[in-house]
């Protein structure tokens, strides 16, 4: 890994948000420190990153599958149903600012309900699938966080989900439901800045927990 966490937060932030976020999609963007914080955690802690097949779900404009890729995943699958997101994402890759990255880097544009992997049967015995993802909180869409949740579990032998905490006890109790292990690994409060019609203050604060899913025997 040649990279330090500041300099991974500082490419990290570089990155576009939604120039018109639709409220359907639950669509925010995730703080760059919040982003390197989780991915950080994956690689130095558990060595869940480099060289595994990292799944990216409602990837938006590609922060955790930039990020990922920087600290060496070997190949990023980065899912979103939203046709612009995923035009601006292709559009910041593809560009000069990351070159090295690109190449790691599939975008599906696809409703994460009917994705799956094809020819897992190719991935290598020494690869593990991990899924990381910053989900809908289920607010707008409801339900849709635990839809998130549940593709994850049933794709990756490990999954690092963001939700929010008032949501957690609910949510852990659903993952072990599905006999996977669950460590918090930290909380954090967000701030969304003001970006829809029904918003009435300048930043409007989310404290979020960020969660660690093992399958069970794996």
């Amino acid at each position: 890994m040649n990279i330090k966490r500041k300099e991974l937060t500082r490419i990290i932030e570089s990155i576009p948000t939604f120039s018109k976020p639709k409220v359907y999609f639950e669509q925010y963007v995730l703080p760059g420190n919040v982003a390197s914080r989780l991915l950080w955690i994956a690689e130095t802690v558990y060595g869940d990153i480099s060289n595994n097949i990292i799944i990216d779900l409602g990837c938006g404009t590609g922060r955790l599958s930039v990020g990922a890729a920087l600290l060496g995943a070997e190949y990023i699958i980065s899912v979103d149903v939203d046709f612009d997101a995923v035009a601006l994402f292709k559009n910041v890759l593809y560009s000069d600012i990351f070159p090295k990255v690109s190449s790691k880097i599939d975008i599906v544009c696809a409703d994460v309900r009917f994705f799956n992997i094809v020819n897992r049967e190719k991935i290598s015995s020494n690869r593990k699938v991990i899924v990381i993802q910053n989900p809908p909180f289920g607010v707008h869409r409801k339900g849709y966080d635990v839809l998130f949740l549940s593709k994850a579990l049933e794709l990756a032998h490990i999954v690092y989900t963001l939700h929010k905490s008032s949501t957690k006890d609910y949510v852990i109790n659903y993952i072990e439901n599905k006999k996977f292990v669950v460590t918090e690994l930290f909380k954090e409060s967000i701030r969304i800045p003001m970006m829809y019609s029904f918003h009435r203050k300048r930043f409007h604060k989310v404290n979020i927990v960020a969660l660690r899913c093992e399958r069970r025997n794996y």
